[in-house]
């Protein structure tokens, strides 16, 4: 597993219960890399910060890999995706082909997560999304796509009223996503997916 958290100004702290969330699975010591995906224009706070949290949690994980988004990249807006789609590329090249090089992962028994910054995983997702993803044929698995239950209401009674019932409005949507009459849940803010669909 994979996860990258894409991050801009975030509380050390929020960043902190994230990394607790996932290091709560039985496969984070063994399976799970963390990518800190920082930007740079955040300047010396997000080396101070990442130092901080690697400290903090580097035992605890396969590995933690650290990137700095550039500002200013030609024909991109600055945000998650682009930061991202930067995190990914550069866990790519200096993780990935690496291990597929020498023969201790293939890309098949990859799965991306993409997370906010202050989510909170489940600590058995992980482990339930592997399971799945071994029943799956490998011809479906490129095309599958997990998304835990989104539940806003981690800082439910700080948020002003309009934006407390957003929140709450969308646990339920998302509650009654769970079984979809349709077959299919449309994911967003925190999912996985197989390493061959990113």
């Amino acid at each position: 597993h994979i996860v990258i958290l894409p991050n801009y100004k975030e509380e050390v702290t929020v960043l902190a219960d994230t990394l607790s969330a996932l290091a709560a699975s039985d496969l984070a010591r063994e399976c799970m890399v963390v990518v800190l995906a920082m930007e740079d224009r955040e300047g010396q706070a997000a080396r101070s910060k990442a130092a901080a949290l690697r400290e903090r949690y580097e035992s605890k994980f396969l590995e933690i890999v650290e990137t700095y988004h550039p500002a200013n990249i030609r024909g991109e807006e600055a945000g998650k995706s682009s930061n991202t789609q930067w995190a990914f590329r550069c866990v790519q090249s200096s993780w990935v082909t690496p291990k597929v090089q020498a023969k201790q992962w293939t890309k098949a028994q990859i799965i991306i997560t993409i997370s906010d910054a202050d989510s909170v995983f489940h600590p058995a997702y992980f482990t339930a999304i592997s399971l799945d993803a071994m029943k799956v044929p490998e011809e479906r698995l490129r095309w599958r796509l997990w998304q835990g239950p989104i539940w806003l209401l981690r800082n439910y009674f700080t948020v002003p009223a309009p934006t407390r019932l957003t929140g709450y409005t969308t646990s339920v949507a998302e509650l009654g996503g769970l079984r979809s009459w349709f077959g299919y849940h449309i994911t967003f803010s925190s999912y996985s997916m197989h390493y061959l669909l990113a």
